[in-house]
């Protein structure tokens, strides 16, 4: 985040100013991004001074290219008027010292800007006769607020006659305070080095930045028509969408107050946001742009940069250099690990919705590649989707669900076999989809998608199993391995060996369920058949060989922790490569396992000597008697022997 001040903070400092002695003058730059409330902060003090009976000239700057000092002409004319007589009046009134200033004050209203280039006067006299009027114009009142609005577009001979005015500060009751937008300092490298001058004068910017979550969820609470809590989710997507700037917060949070239960469109630009956006944008070289139009494709899966140079078609000094200038001009930001992102959603979707349709598939298609290349399956199947690529999009969504299912993410399988229903078959995607709905305990509507689906395949006779009906399930194994006998198809038969043995188990036929199991275990054991032992593990391996897996994943397990277990933070952030070389962590031998090793082994033991009946005493002898050679015991199992060994209790 960038340095800065928060919009309160920043209020209540310039306010302190506003309301300050005015014995001497000071200058306060206001910097920030276009919406975030510069203006408007600058106007509050502005109130603030006039309340106190400072004299209060606005001064608008309107672009580099406008006739020289103009905008102070503008100024002048509203406060003193723009004939001689209303001039004369205001000064007669105000300051009479100044009467003899009418004839300059005269032709600096009528045509200054000719007068300069024709040579009728000085710049620097000009200067002073100006900043003498200023100054003197307002001495009957407490001081001068001078707020000059949107500095960055002042023409060159205002931005310098602000820079002499600034000079004599010191010892003139003036506030100066001067809002400039912080994506405009890039392209205007004098005022850039003024305000590093100002800044070692002594003179104060307040760099503002955008509202905090927080303080997002009070501006939707008090805009609310009730005045009710804000919703969180609301608050959260406002947030993310705007960024925290005002502006933007205001324009989206009209979009959704007079409908509160619908969403905020996800393709929507609020009107009068989107011209400053494209304001912004249009700084933008063509590299950098393109940039911006792949990051607004990938960053809806993935913050890092590799997959937005991929999609650029880029090398990445390029994208590098791109994001670079972004973050310059206020577009893009970068974090500190590298993660890439818009400054807010607003901005991704202006970038995104410029696209035309074709650039924005074949740059989704480009995303997609590389996603599925890295192994992120469900991010490439979004990206393919969104390419109109619907066969890849399907193979995608397809091994995306099968990793959800075995990392037991399963209303993520649920979303995914959901997204594929339009453009795929139900005999292939019912079966899939009722296990997951199953698991997660929609029984009903897994009901109904198993009988549309044919009998005669086995994954329908294990979701009857798995759905509480044994005795159906029982017919069709039945009924299967007749047939697959007949076939003399031996994967077949183990298989429904298998699912006869679970289905028989479910209805009650124990006898049944041992010996078709049986059978199927020795199929395994000589063919091997490594899909169904990942598929059935409990059927196709006997109670000896799963425990024997079980501990020995988790010896593998302890040993891969040992070199990291309480290591710093930084250190304990290993890389896959840095895990698969087991270091040896220093004290220990490579590979080493831990006391909880030791611990699960004994426990094991003790069981197995005993026929699974365990004695607490007898365990916690053998454990104190084990002690001295397992390393790492904690301080409870310590303090759990040493009472052993004192009074033979745990």
């Amino acid at each position: 985040m960038r340095k800065g001040q928060g919009l309160f903070t920043s209020r209540a400092r310039l306010l302190r100013f506003a309301r300050a002695e005015t014995g001497k003058g000071h200058a306060v730059l206001i910097l920030g991004e276009s919406g975030v409330g510069k203006s408007r902060l600058a106007a509050e003090a502005a109130a603030q001074a006039r309340n106190r009976g400072m004299a209060v000239i606005t001064v608008r700057c309107l672009g580099r290219g406008a006739e020289s000092l103009l905008p102070l002409k503008e100024a002048l004319v509203s406060y003193l008027g723009r004939t001689p007589d209303q001039v004369r009046r205001t000064l007669a009134r105000a300051a009479p010292q100044l009467l003899d200033a009418v004839r300059f004050i005269g032709a600096f209203l009528a045509s200054i800007g000719e007068k300069l280039a024709e040579g009728s006067f000085s710049l620097r006299g000009v200067y002073e006769e100006l900043s003498r009027v200023l100054i003197r114009a307002t001495c009957g009142n407490a001081g001068l607020f001078l707020l000059v609005d949107d500095l960055h577009s002042a023409d060159p001979d205002t931005l310098y006659f602000l820079n002499y005015l600034f000079r004599k500060l010191r010892q003139v009751p003036v506030l100066v305070t001067a809002t400039i937008q912080e994506e405009q300092l890039a392209d205007y490298p004098e005022l850039a080095d003024l305000m590093a001058e100002w800044s070692a004068a002594g003179h104060v910017t307040l760099t503002v930045v955008p509202l905090e979550r927080a303080h997002v969820g009070e501006y939707v609470r008090m805009m609310s028509a009730a005045g009710e809590q804000a919703d969180e989710g609301i608050v959260d997507r406002l947030f993310r969408l705007t960024g925290g700037n005002p502006f933007f917060l205001r324009e989206a949070l009209a979009l959704v107050t007079p409908s509160p239960g619908v969403p905020l469109a996800e393709d929507v630009v609020p009107p009068r946001a989107d011209a400053i956006l494209r304001r912004r944008l249009a700084r933008a070289d063509e590299m950098t742009r393109h940039f911006l139009r792949a990051a607004s494709v990938v960053l809806d899966t993935s913050d890092d940069l590799a997959p937005i140079t991929y999609v650029m078609e880029g090398d990445t000094k390029d994208a590098i250099a791109a994001l670079d200038k972004a973050c310059e001009i206020r577009l893009m930001q970068e974090g500190p690990h590298g993660e890439v992102s818009f400054v807010h959603a607003l901005m991704q979707r202006e970038v995104y919705t410029e696209m035309g349709a074709n650039q924005r598939r074949y740059l989704h298609a480009r995303a997609g590649s590389w996603f599925e290349g890295n192994g992120a399956m469900a991010s490439a199947a979004f990206h393919f989707e969104q390419a109109g690529q619907i066969d890849q999009m399907v193979k995608a969504g397809y091994q995306a669900a099968s990793q959800a299912e075995r990392a037991g993410m399963y209303h993520t399988a649920l979303m995914l076999y959901q997204k594929l229903r339009p453009h795929v078959s139900i005999e292939d995607l019912g079966p899939r989809l009722a296990a997951v709905l199953l698991v997660l305990g929609d029984w009903d509507q897994a009901g109904q998608l198993t009988e549309l689906l044919p009998v005669a395949d086995s994954r329908v006779r294990q979701l009857l199993l798995r759905a509480g009906d044994g005795r159906r399930a029982q017919e069709l194994a039945t009924s299967a391995l007749e047939a697959f006998t007949q076939s003399r198809t031996r994967y077949d038969m183990t298989h429904a060996r298998v699912t006869l043995s679970r289905a028989a188990l479910g209805a009650g036929n124990e006898r049944l369920a041992i010996q078709q199991g049986a059978l199927a275990r020795s199929s395994v054991q000589v063919m091997g058949y490594g899909l169904l032992c990942v598929m059935y593990p409990e059927e196709v391996f006997d109670l000896g060989e799963r425990i024997d897996g079980a501990l020995t994943a988790y010896a593998c397990g302890d040993a891969l922790g040992i070199p990291w277990e309480n290591a710093p933070g930084a250190k304990a952030d290993a890389t896959a490569s840095q895990i698969e070389q087991l270091p040896a962590r220093q004290g220990w031998r490579r590979g080493a396992t831990s006391d909880d090793t030791a611990l699960t082994l004994l426990v094991a033991r003790h069981l197995a000597d005993r026929d699974g009946d365990g004695d607490p005493g007898a365990f916690l002898a053998d454990l104190a008697g084990q002690a001295p050679a397992i390393r790492g015991l904690g301080p409870t199992t310590t303090a759990a022997i040493e009472q052993f060994r004192r009074n033979g209790e745990g």
